[in-house]
């Protein structure tokens, strides 16, 4: 069996070496990312930035301020989730609260939190991946999450809701096809491959752009079939089953960003009715799910020789937040500010950075110092990307906004 190009470079006996000696330089470029992704906006009074006894502000019957380390939380007894992780983990975890979205509309405020732009720009996650996208064979997976890759297309890969990229691998999509059509006897596959690969590179070495193209995904594809029995694409509905698909791609040396959506991309967080109930069961889910999912990365070792853990940055955001007041149906509509949280490698953790007036919008912040200042401009998106884009050592073009400093260890 043909080894695979990170297999083959791995195995040189220099290079473990050349690893050990990079420094700071070398974990920062390897540096892996997995963003979660809450869809329909999430209601963050309930969580992560509670406003109690603030006229206008409707709280949760039955929730509690609850302090921990630096954070300012609402604490509920039908939360143990939330409690419990952040009783473990608030030393780690960088809290952004105000970011502004400007619009309501979902893919608007989707764009912009995870672009910085209205349109145009790829997202924060294609863009890591597309940076590195010679060392991984899918640079960003994504399950069941939005992703706007635009040029960097050709680094982002879709797992599939119903399982296509395994049955892809695997030939059993072949199963699905009417007419049924009949996959090549196993004696010949290899053949076949063969074949196809050598094919495509003769169209490659004529400088056919097409061909180049093709080559790449021909031979990125051999790599992937050959990963089969040790990473499934497919998942149950939980956040830990999601997420332990993206360990796997991240722990192998497949994909250096995964980004998942949780639960899905039906707006289960759109709650326009009944919000407390129905945000109330999200948010315990998602905390018991970030729980495993660390535990997970911890127990994982990674490609660079400690735990995943050490090498990779969690990210959870939703692309917009919910009214401050509960409408006519006791639910809460379209909100621009939101939140976002992020912990792991190379982040600064036990913060918190931006606030909400007693309007719930946010307010200034000093990107070098992270101190509020009414001069300064809001947390928004470009912020976050700036950040992200400083941690994965990728360059940001022209976005035109600053890292935010206090995050960076």
């Amino acid at each position: 069996m043909r080894p695979t190009r990170r297999e083959l470079l791995w195995s040189l006996p220099a290079l473990p070496l050349l690893a050990a000696s990079a420094g700071a330089a070398g974990p920062t470029r390897d540096r892996k990312f997995l963003f979660v992704f809450a869809f329909g906006g999430w209601d963050t009074t309930r969580v992560l930035a509670p406003k109690f006894g603030v006229p206008g502000i409707a709280m949760e019957r039955g929730a509690e301020p609850w302090h921990v380390g630096a954070f300012s939380l609402a604490d509920h007894p039908d939360r143990p989730s939330v409690r419990a992780f952040f009783e473990e983990h608030h030393q780690e975890v960088a809290l952004l609260n105000g970011i502004l979205v400007p619009s309501v509309a979902h893919e608007t405020c989707t764009r912009m939190v995870m672009t910085g732009s209205g349109r145009g720009r790829a997202d924060w996650a294609a863009s890591i991946g597309a940076a590195a996208a010679e060392q991984y064979v899918l640079p960003n997976l994504v399950l069941d999450a939005p992703t706007f890759p635009e040029e960097h297309a050709l680094a982002v890969a879709r797992a599939g809701a119903g399982g296509q990229l395994d049955g892809l691998v695997s030939g059993a999509i072949l199963d699905r096809s009417r007419p049924t059509v009949e996959p090549f006897p196993v004696d010949l596959r290899g053949l076949v491959d063969r074949h196809v690969l050598g094919r495509t590179a003769a169209r490659a070495a004529r400088g056919d752009a097409l061909g180049v193209a093709f080559d790449d995904a021909a031979r990125r594809a051999v790599e992937l079939e050959e990963q089969r029995f040790r990473v499934r694409f497919t998942s149950g509905g939980d956040l830990a089953s999601r997420t332990r698909v993206a360990i796997d791609a991240l722990a192998s040396g497949l994909s250096r960003v995964v980004t998942v959506g949780w639960p899905s991309l039906l707006f289960p967080w759109d709650t326009h009715y009944d919000n407390d109930p129905l945000q109330s069961v999200l948010w315990e889910q998602l905390f018991d799910g970030l729980r495993a999912t660390l535990a997970d990365l911890a127990a994982t070792p990674g490609p660079l020789g400690g735990t995943l853990a050490d090498e990779t940055v969690v990210v959870v955001l939703s692309e917009m937040g919910r009214t401050p007041g509960l409408n006519a149906e006791a639910g809460k509509d379209h909100w621009p500010w939101t939140s976002a949280m992020l912990l792991g490698a190379g982040v600064r953790g036990g913060q918190v950075l931006g606030a909400h007036d007693d309007g719930f919008a946010g307010a200034g912040v000093d990107r070098a110092t992270g101190a509020l200042d009414p001069d300064a401009p809001f947390l928004d998106g470009a912020a976050l990307g700036a950040t992200l884009l400083a941690l994965a050592d990728v360059d940001p073009g022209d976005l035109g906004a600053a890292p935010l400093e206090p995050l960076l260890s």
